[in-house]
């Protein structure tokens, strides 16, 4: 429904902001932890070489402490915990980032169907209007023929009723069958003027209807 797409509504820019420091995070993490890896393996390739040099080397100058070595392994484990501290804030970034990235794409699908509806509503307003439009149109025209034909009727029902009132006060009259004709002819004209009064009635009503759907 209309109500519940618009409780949808499109990412905010906070929310777009937050992604984007979520990515920067890890990819600055990604970087530190490249660099601690590196340092890592130089460390263990010293250690490695110095403990090689000092068993073949009859040297005390060239000679590795064993308090040197330990202080070598113990930055090796300490950089080892930092790389692992930091693959874990990796990791954490990364599932708010995709966390994020799902809301925005579900977000980003809710709006291109409100979009598809709200394009869709606007063509049936469109139609409505055109046919509301057609049909005043229409009821305009036909007000105008029927007050033409109103006045036309009224016209000749006073001309008859001049005729009626004629005949009678001639105390010649001879046919009444022609009296009885035009007053026959009034009847009906003045039931024809009924008729175009409730057509009349019946379209505006009509019309006032088809106003209140498309005003809705």
């Amino acid at each position: 429904s209309r109500t519940q797409q618009e409780e949808t509504t499109s990412a905010s820019p906070l929310e777009q902001e937050a992604r984007q420091q979520k990515e920067q995070q890890s990819h600055t993490i990604l970087r530190r932890i490249k660099q601690l890896h590196c340092e890592i393996m130089q460390l263990q390739l010293e250690i490695t070489k110095q403990s090689s040099s000092s068993s073949y080397s009859t040297s005390s100058t060239t000679t590795i402490t064993p308090q040197q070595t330990q202080k070598l392994r113990s930055k090796v484990i300490k950089l080892q915990s930092t790389n692992a501290d930091l693959t874990s804030q990796l990791q954490s970034h990364q599932s708010e980032v995709d966390t994020l990235t799902t809301k925005m794409e579900s977000y980003q699908k809710s709006l291109t169907e409100r979009t598809v509806e709200t394009e869709r509503e606007k063509r049936k307003a469109d139609k409505l209007a055109s046919e509301f439009n057609l049909m005043e149109q229409s009821y305009q025209k036909h007000v105008s023929k029927s007050s033409m034909e109103q006045t036309a009727l009224k016209s000749d029902i006073r001309r008859l009723q001049d005729q009626i009132t004629k005949l009678s006060s001639q105390s010649g009259l001879q046919d009444l069958q022609e009296m009885e004709e035009i007053r026959r002819k009034y009847t009906k004209m003045s039931q024809d003027v009924h008729s175009l009064r409730s057509e009349n009635t019946r379209l505006t009503k009509r019309l006032e209807d088809e106003r209140a759907v498309w005003r809705r």
